[in-house]
């Protein structure tokens, strides 16, 4: 049974919001569609005869190794709905979580999805997603050290990026994760107006930092979070991307911290390495962003990271 990757994919692609409860119901055309498909490549993945999965009115397929039954309807059967069975194929709900909640009803002893779910190609955007957060962890651990070593007498230090002391730096990025939950909300920039204007610290920069970073990062990894797509002040853009860039500002303003306070300016190698291999595609995109200082050059040789901060304008 031939399943065709990329037509699976904007199917599920096109009943995305509704799956994350953020969008209207699919004409049913597009919700029929999405259906068979995701069945068809269960019966690919779970290629046999012994349960029959239902998903009415749409369709239903018989799949999973085991006893072959000749005579009418196999005695281990599955029926759900279409938004329950997709949000399973998806890794939106969990096959344990659908039985517990009386989503699917599920008769006999081979009756159990939860091998092949969610579905593969699911299964490699789930690690996608897995890696992207992991990134946005990491980044801002790096930033988390350096901003609870800030001694009182160090608040005014200059930083690399010169129009901002150790606090002004700090700020924008309370500020960043500040604006993350409500552009993952569906807001747009004229939205969300000068909300944010100003300073965000208060008395305990420590404590507004954790808590923004708290909320960001909760947002982030929401399900379905990092499928939508977010308005910027430069466009729209995929939520996945817009985490990636969050991760490299953080992660470049950690050594730009770093370098305030006098601290450690080592960053975490992997999470270097990911972030350069982000930013090398779209360097002359950046340069002309105006987000960072324009590249410096160094050696054919240099390390990942003296590579990575000479392309956002940084001298180590």
């Amino acid at each position: 049974m031939r399943v065709d990757a990329a037509e699976l994919g904007r199917a599920l692609g096109v009943v995305g919001a509704w799956l994350d409860g953020d969008g209207a119901e699919p004409a049913r055309d597009e919700l029929a569609r999405a259906v068979r498909l995701s069945l068809r490549a269960l019966a690919k993945g779970a290629p046999g005869a012994t349960v029959e999965v239902r998903v009415p009115p749409f369709a239903a397929v018989q799949c999973v190794a085991g006893p072959r039954h000749t005579r009418g309807t196999p005695p281990n059967t599955i029926e759900t709905d279409p938004r329950t069975w997709l949000q399973l194929a998806t890794g939106r709900l969990t096959w344990p979580h659908a039985l517990a909640e009386g989503r699917a009803v599920a008769s006999g002893q081979r009756a159990d999805l939860s091998p092949y779910l969610p579905l593969p190609a699911e299964r490699r955007w789930r690690t996608m997603e897995d890696m992207t957060l992991s990134g946005l962890r990491r980044g801002m651990e790096e930033f988390d050290r350096r901003m609870r070593a800030v001694r009182a007498q160090q608040w005014h230090n200059p930083t690399p990026c010169t129009e901002w002391d150790v606090r002004a730096l700090v700020n924008h990025l309370v500020t960043e994760q500040l604006w993350a939950p409500l552009l993952l909300e569906g807001a747009t920039v004229e939205d969300i107006g000068d909300r944010f204007d100003g300073d965000q610290l208060g008395e305990d920069p420590v404590a507004a930092w954790a808590s923004a970073a708290a909320s960001a990062r909760e947002a982030f990894a929401a399900p379905g979070a990092l499928r939508r797509s977010v308005e910027l002040s430069y466009g729209r853009r995929p939520a996945q991307g817009y985490c990636q860039e969050m991760t490299m500002d953080l992660t470049v303003h950690a050594w730009d911290l770093a370098r305030g306070i006098e601290a450690d300016e080592r960053l975490d190698p992997a999470l270097v390495s990911d972030v350069l291999a982000f930013i090398e595609p779209q360097v002359e995109q950046l340069a002309g962003s105006g987000l960072f200082a324009p590249p410096v050059s160094v050696s054919h040789d240099a390390d990942p990271q003296t590579r990575l901060l000479a392309l956002v304008g940084r001298r180590p």
